[in-house]
């Protein structure tokens, strides 16, 4: 079983685009959600997973993931709850860590979010300028609500 320790803020300026580098585009979908824990679907370039997260507050959570044919992803994708997220995934290096910002498109136009795995939840980390709230537990932010809700604030 492996654990994912991340940090979520929302990206409000452009700051981070000069410093983005190797886009990958993803689809993802969820094919199952209680309040325990989600399954997800993703589709990136080539490549597809399966994955398995506990829920919950704070930043880790268990995580068990599985390489699947993207064949059968696609059909997965087909019979998932809420709308399938259309994301571009950048790297962007800032001090001595890598972060990963998600750059919503369809639905979730406009939405840009900046994620940091750690190492250990007392991991000291500087935060970039272009980062502003901290939504590691907002639950609205998360990539199932975004999915099953859409953007926070909007209605459906």
């Amino acid at each position: 079983m492996g654990i994912e320790i991340e940090v979520k803020y929302l990206v409000e300026s452009d700051e981070w685009v000069r410093d983005r580098k190797n886009p990958v585009g993803m689809t993802q979908a969820y094919v199952g959600r209680t309040d325990r824990g989600e399954v997800r679907v993703r589709i990136a370039e080539q490549s597809a997973w399966l994955t398995v997260k506990s829920s919950g507050p704070g930043m880790s959570r268990a995580e068990f993931e599985y390489s699947v044919p993207v064949e059968d992803a696609s059909s997965m994708m087909e019979i998932a709850t809420g709308s399938v997220v259309e994301k571009t995934r950048w790297q962007v290096s800032h001090q001595s860590h890598e972060w990963v910002v998600d750059e919503y498109h369809g639905d979730l136009l406009g939405l840009v979010i900046a994620e940091l795995e750690l190492v250990a939840e007392g991991e000291l980390f500087e935060l970039p300028v272009w980062a502003s709230r901290d939504v590691t537990n907002d639950v609205l932010y998360k990539n199932a609500s975004l999915a099953s809700r859409g953007l926070p604030g909007k209605a459906p």
